[in-house]
């Protein structure tokens, strides 16, 4: 089963019904929460920014830009720019890795608990 780290789980994934950022390991445990796909593209930006910033260490090497640093990130995605844009759609696919991972450890909890506990802890 493929496992999740603690920094994974502590990231936000999710926008609540409140507006409220959600952490994966929040979003495992809610209904109430909205897919990144059906976010808003505001939505989709807020939470963006906010992995973004929960990644001290953040460093991205773009091909045609070098490295992208966590300030330079924040700054594009905030001003809307093409490598923002791009920006916001990598967060939405780690998003729903995380989130498949997420759907498959709940499938397994019904048929082996101890498997998906053990995950939790890596």
């Amino acid at each position: 089963m493929p496992r999740l780290s603690e920094a994974d789980l502590a990231l936000p994934a999710s926008i609540g019904s409140d507006g409220r950022l959600i952490s994966a390991r929040e979003f495992s445990q809610t209904i109430a929460v909205s897919r990144f796909e059906g976010l808003t593209s505001k939505d989709k930006k807020a939470l963006t920014l906010a992995r973004i910033r929960a990644k001290p260490d953040f460093n991205l090497q773009v091909i045609a830009d070098g490295v992208v640093s966590q300030e330079r990130a924040l700054s594009e995605v905030e001003n809307d720019t093409p490598l923002g844009r791009q920006l916001i759609e990598i967060e939405g696919r780690q998003i729903s890795v995380v989130n498949r991972i997420l759907q498959k450890m709940q499938a397994e909890l019904t048929e082996n608990p101890q498997v998906v506990q053990n995950a939790l802890k890596r």
